[in-house]
């Protein structure tokens, strides 16, 4: 299995703590940071690392965390189809690692026809 290596020191931007937060809670599936940083500020679960363009679903897609990609992704606001600097979403994290089961999970919160499609008898 492939593990997701970031180089997480250069986090500190114009948002300060809060982004530094979510992002680094994101790296290390710290759900109750992640937590924290919503309620502080809504927002910030469409930060964004300055030098990737990573947001915190992107980062716990690539490592597996799919309790944080659950609370993400159902947060009001949250930008599932948002793309880092290589056009990569945080659908295609999950897949390239070979998360499956969080591919699946986006890709029905993304599309939720998806669910009615799947479930007809053919």
């Amino acid at each position: 299995m492939y593990n997701l290596v970031l180089d997480l020191s250069h986090l500190i931007t114009n948002r300060g703590v809060v982004e530094n937060n979510i992002l680094e809670a994101a790296h290390y599936g710290d759900l109750d940071t992640i937590k924290a940083a919503v309620a502080e500020n809504a927002d910030s679960v469409n930060f964004f690392d300055k030098f990737t363009g990573s947001t915190a679903l992107h980062i716990s897609a690539g490592s597996g965390n799919f309790s944080c990609v659950e609370f993400l992704a159902k947060c009001d606001g949250i930008d599932l189809f948002r793309a880092d600097n290589d056009g990569k979403e945080a659908v295609h994290y999950a897949y390239e690692i070979g998360h499956y089961v969080i591919v699946d999970f986006l890709m029905d919160r993304m599309y939720p026809a998806r669910l009615k499609i799947n479930k007809l008898d053919f």
